[in-house]
C-alpha cells in the first residue's frame, strides 16, 4: 500500500501479514460461511432494482431501435438474435442508414454546386458529421448486444445477492432521475435538430427525421451510460453503509458477515469494470465523434469571430458546449464510479479498522483482508481495454483539441495566401 497518494496509512504494526490472511481464508472455509452465488432465487423485480428503474429507458430505446434486449419480471436480460424485436432493430437501422447516406449525397452535391463560404463550408461538416455514429451502429452496437445484456442481468443477480446477505433489498431509486433525463434529452436534441433549417440552404423537411434520430441515439446513450454510473455509486456507499452499521450493531464480533461483504465488494468491482468493456465500442466511437465535433465546431467559431453575432456563430457555440458536455459527462461518471467503488471504500474500511478494538482479532482480519482485496483489485473502467474512462481522458482530447485547431488554422492561414497571391499575379497581368 505504500506510495499510494491520497490513501491514509496503516502503522507499521499494523500491516499486512500474507500468511495469517491466508490463515484467515483458511479458517472461513472451514467454518462453512455461504456466500452469494447466483444461484439466489428469482424473485419479481420491485422499484428501486435497476432493471424496473431503467425500463423506461430501455422501451424508449427499443422503440427507437437501440435496444434489442428482452428483459422478464425477473429482471434478467438476454439477446436473441433471431427475434421480432433484433428484427425490427435492424429494420429501424437501415432505414436510418439509408435516410443518412441520401443527406450525405445531397449535401456534397450542393456543396461541390454552389461552393459555399468557409463558415458554412465548416457548419456543412459538423452537420454531416453528426452522421458518423449512425453509420458505425451496426458494426458497433449490434455486437455489443449480447455482452450488455450479460451486464444488465449481473445487475439484477448483484441486487438478489444484495438482499440475500443484508436481508434487505438495495434501493437503488433511479426511476425519477432516469424520467427527467429522458425528457431532457428529447427537449435538447428536438432544439439542435432545428439548428440545420436556421443556417444551411436547401435543407429538406424529411432531414430531420435522421438527423434527430441520430442526435438521440448518441444523448440517450450517453445518458444511459450516466445512470449506471450514478447506479455503481449508490451501490457501493449503499454497501459501506451497511459494513458500517454491522459493525456497530454485532459490537464487532462478525467476521463472517464480513466475508460476506467481501464477497460484494468482488462482485461491484466487476460490475464496474464490466460497465466499459460491455459496451466499449458503442462508447469509444461515440467519444471519438463527439471530438471531432468540438474541434469543428470551435473552429468554426474561431473562425468566423470578425463576424459578430451572427446565426452561424450561436450554433458554433451551441454545438461546442453539447458535444463538451458530453464528452465531460461520459468522462466525469466513469471517474466518479471508480473512486466511490475503489479508493473512497479503501479510505472509510481503514478508519473502521482503526476503531475495532484489538482483542477482535479475527474482526481486524477481515477488515484488513478487506482493504487488501480492494488495493489488488482496483476497478477500473475502459473502452474494450484501449482507454482508460477518467477525467484524465477529457484533459487528453483538450490538448488534442487545441493542436489540431493550431493545425486547421495554419491550413487556412495558407489557403488564404495561396487565394491572395492567385489574385495579385491575376491583376498584374491586366
Amino acid at each position: 500500500m505504500a506510495g499510494r497518494p491520497g490513501v491514509a496509512m496503516l502503522s507499521p504494526e499494523e500491516d499486512f501479514n500474507v500468511n495469517k490472511l491466508r490463515t484467515a481464508q483458511q479458517k472461513n472455509k472451514k467454518k462453512n460461511i455461504v456466500f452469494p452465488t447466483t444461484g439466489t432465487p428469482r424473485t419479481e423485480i420491485q422499484p428501486g432494482n435497476f432493471v424496473y428503474d431503467l425500463r423506461p429507458m430501455f422501451q424508449l430505446q427499443k422503440l427507437t431501435g437501440h435496444f434489442p434486449l428482452h428483459t422478464n419480471d425477473a429482471g434478467d436480460v438476454e439477446f436473441r438474435l433471431f427475434s421480432f424485436l433484433t428484427l425490427y432493430t435492424a429494420l429501424i437501422q437501415g432505414i436510418m442508414l439509408t435516410g443518412g447516406a441520401l443527406i450525405w449525397r445531397h449535401r456534397i452535391d450542393y456543396l461541390m454546386r454552389e461552393g459555399p463560404d468557409f463558415a458554412q463550408a465548416i457548419i456543412e461538416a459538423t452537420f454531416l458529421g453528426a452522421f458518423t455514429p449512425l453509420f458505425l451502429s451496426p458494426f458497433v452496437q449490434l455486437p455489443e448486444s449480447g455482452k450488455t445484456a450479460k451486464y444488465v442481468s449481473s445487475w439484477a443477480d448483484y441486487q438478489r445477492q444484495y438482499e440475500a446477505v443484508v436481508g434487505r433489498p438495495l434501493d437503488l431509486n433511479l426511476r425519477r432521475s432516469v424520467t427527467l433525463r429522458i425528457a431532457f434529452i428529447i427537449l435538447v436534441c428536438s432544439g439542435i435538430t432545428s439548428f440545420p433549417y436556421v443556417t444551411l440552404k436547401e435543407i429538406r423537411a424529411w432531414f430531420a427525421l435522421p438527423f434527430f434520430y441520430c442526435l438521440c441515439s448518441c444523448v440517450l446513450n450517453t445518458g444511459m451510460w450516466h445512470i449506471n454510473g450514478r447506479a455503481l455509486v449508490t451501490a457501493a456507499r449503499t454497501l459501506m453503509e451497511q459494513i458500517e452499521r454491522l459493525l456497530t450493531t454485532c459490537e464487532f464480533n462478525c467476521e463472517d458477515k464480513i466475508a460476506e461483504y467481501r464477497m460484494l465488494w468482488l462482485k461491484l468491482s466487476k460490475l464496474t469494470q464490466d460497465m466499459g468493456s460491455s459496451m466499449g465500442l458503442t462508447f469509444g466511437t461515440q467519444v471519438i465523434a463527439y471530438f471531432v465535433e468540438q474541434v469543428l465546431a470551435v473552429y468554426g467559431l474561431l473562425s468566423n469571430l470578425q463576424e459578430g453575432f451572427v446565426m452561424n456563430n450561436v450554433v458554433f457555440v451551441s454545438c461546442g458546449l453539447t458535444f463538451s458536455w458530453l464528452l465531460y459527462v461520459t468522462c466525469n461518471t466513469a471517474q466518479n464510479a471508480t473512486e466511490e467503488v475503489g479508493i473512497n471504500m479503501q479510505e472509510r474500511l481503514q478508519k473502521l479498522f482503526h476503531k475495532i478494538p484489538r482483542h477482535f482479532a479475527d474482526s481486524r482480519q477481515e477488515v484488513r483482508f478487506f482493504i487488501q482485496t480492494i488495493v489488488e483489485n482496483p476497478p477500473k473502467i475502459n473502452f474494450c481495454g484501449f482507454v482508460l474512462v477518467n477525467r484524465g481522458l477529457q484533459t487528453s482530447l483538450t490538448s488534442a483539441m487545441v493542436t489540431y485547431l493550431v493545425v486547421l488554422t495554419q491550413f487556412q492561414i495558407s489557403a488564404d495566401s495561396t487565394i491572395n497571391k492567385n489574385a495579385t499575379c491575376n491583376i498584374s497581368e491586366m
